[in-house]
């Protein structure tokens, strides 16, 4: 319940008398986040603190909003296109919660993925045990210890900035400013946006990042697999069917959406914080919803799997909607990006400039 007041004081829905008292406190505390984040910012710019460089080439995937850009499924994506280039990534990730690093692991067979905050001290670690060509940071932009060749920026077409605020009056983690620091900004979700809204989106970002790159990407929809059994059923399965749906991600709003253009009935949609662990309680709301209903098929994300995967399997039996980052426009800048890194250090350079 707080959580639920909480995003809709943020995203103005609220009418309450406190409002603008409220408004005014988060306000407050965001300016009081956003000199913080300057003065570390500062800090490493003026040479303060030092940024430590791995031996290999370091590519960071991060954002400046909450979650719900799409970092992990590009991730996930981009060692696919290091793979195919011939070379081994490795990937880094603070780990926060169990879900993420969990579906990279299960979607990254070999590849091996260091865990914890330090990355600088998990990239050094796997480098001890075998040899890797590239490091592939996620959720790294804020990270800035580690010194990287290529920052990409994910952004969500459909909701770039959400209020324009910063935390916690807002759900941006830096401003739109600090884009200049990229060298590569891929809008996702660029499908659930007008020709016109994208162009506008654009013509922002240019102001803010001229020296970008620009790649569009969409998440794509797969086929469902059941949890338990690993049954996988073609995308068209549940098309006219009843169904719940649950989840706890950036961008709960768009998995219903993705559902619904599936032609998926959703009778009710659960959505829960992100990264919120889930509860035999959680769960067994769930159920006698269903059970109350009448209906048979619950269905959730993949990421969702991964943080209590034995819970969901056992008590609850969903269908996962396995979706992938697919690059519609920009690939061969990534291709050519990537050609250049992995060359050596004269390559390095000129991505890094």
């Amino acid at each position: 319940m707080i959580r639920e007041y909480y995003l809709s004081l943020i995203r103005g829905e609220r009418k309450d008398p406190l409002i603008w008292a409220l408004k005014k406190v988060l306000g407050l505390l965001g300016m009081i986040y956003g000199g913080m984040v300057q003065c570390h910012g500062a800090l490493y710019n003026g040479g303060i603190l030092r940024r430590q460089k791995l031996p290999v080439p370091v590519i960071s995937v991060g954002n400046i909003t909450w979650g719900g850009t799409g970092k992990t499924p590009l991730v996930i994506e981009l060692a696919g296109m290091i793979q195919r280039l011939g070379k081994k990534p490795a990937v880094l990730t603070r780990g926060y919660g169990s879900d993420e690093w969990k579906e990279i692991t299960a979607n990254l067979p070999g590849v091996p993925v260091g865990v914890g905050r330090n990355r600088i001290q998990s990239g050094l670690e796997i480098l001890s045990k075998e040899r890797v060509d590239v490091m592939l940071c996620d959720d790294a932009f804020q990270h800035r210890p580690l010194e990287r060749d290529w920052d990409i920026v994910t952004i969500n077409a459909a909701s770039p900035f959400g209020n324009g605020c910063l935390i916690p009056a807002g759900e941006l983690r830096e401003l739109p400013a600090a884009l200049a620091r990229a060298q590569t900004i891929v809008l996702t979700h660029v499908d659930r946006v007008s020709a016109s809204q994208l162009a506008g989106l654009k013509e922002k970002l240019l102001h803010e990042a001229p020296q970008a790159e620009w790649v569009e990407a969409v998440h794509e929809p797969v086929h469902f697999y059941e949890a338990a059994s690993g049954e996988i059923k073609a995308m068209e399965s549940f098309r006219g069917k009843r169904a719940a749906a649950f989840s706890a991600v950036g961008a709960p709003r768009l998995f219903i959406e993705t559902l619904e253009r599936l032609e998926i009935q959703i009778v009710k949609a659960f959505e829960f914080q992100d990264h919120h662990p889930f509860t035999a309680q959680d769960i067994t709301g769930i159920r006698d919803f269903m059970k109350q209903t009448g209906i048979e098929t619950v269905i959730t994300t993949e990421k969702d799997l991964f943080r209590a995967p034995e819970l969901l399997k056992k008590s609850l039996h969903p269908w996962i909607l396995k979706v992938r980052m697919k690059i519609v426009s920009g690939e061969e800048k990534m291709t050519a990006r990537f050609s250049e890194l992995l060359q050596g250090p004269v390559a390095r350079e000129k991505v890094y400039a």
